[in-house]
């Protein structure tokens, strides 16, 4: 056995991302919590290799799900459920690097729809590229929400 103090200062980081959508709130909510293989996953794969799976429950896992073989990968726990207004997940979002996230996801009304916008803070030993690739993948998979939901 052994261990290793590393000198890498642990870091902090914050993505915030919002979106419109015109449809009520309680659908918004229902669709991001119970078809996240629909919204959260990469446009070039129909279906996705990995689609993303949601219980949406407290302690309910964030996890994908590899096709081919079956495979997991837990991203993120279910720490908070304000039904229709408020989902709050917290894990490593399948990064390798040791850090953790805390993601909050919140449903506002908006004069025609929904807004839903996104605060992920993560902290740890991470790269200078890590905070811009969530900020890329939370706008992509927000516009991907709105499109399944707007058509």
């Amino acid at each position: 056995m052994s261990s290793e103090i590393l000198e890498t200062p642990a870091r902090v980081a914050v993505v915030d991302c919002a979106i419109e959508i015109r449809a009520p709130r309680e659908e918004v909510y229902r669709a991001f919590l119970h078809r996240p293989s629909e919204w959260f996953c990469d446009r070039s794969q129909t279906p996705p290799e990995q689609p993303c799976m949601l219980e949406p429950v407290l302690g309910g896992r964030m996890f994908l799900r590899t096709r081919a073989n079956g495979d997991e990968n837990l991203m993120a726990t279910v720490t908070l459920l304000k039904e229709y207004r408020e989902v709050r997940l917290r894990g490593d979002f399948a990064d390798p690097q040791a850090f953790i996230a805390n993601v909050t996801i919140r449903f506002e009304d908006i004069d025609g729809g929904t807004r839903v916008s996104i605060h992920h803070r993560m902290a740890g030993d991470f790269s200078d590229d890590t905070p811009p690739a969530f900020d890329e993948g939370w706008t992509d998979a927000l516009r991907q929400l709105k499109e399944i939901i707007e058509g």
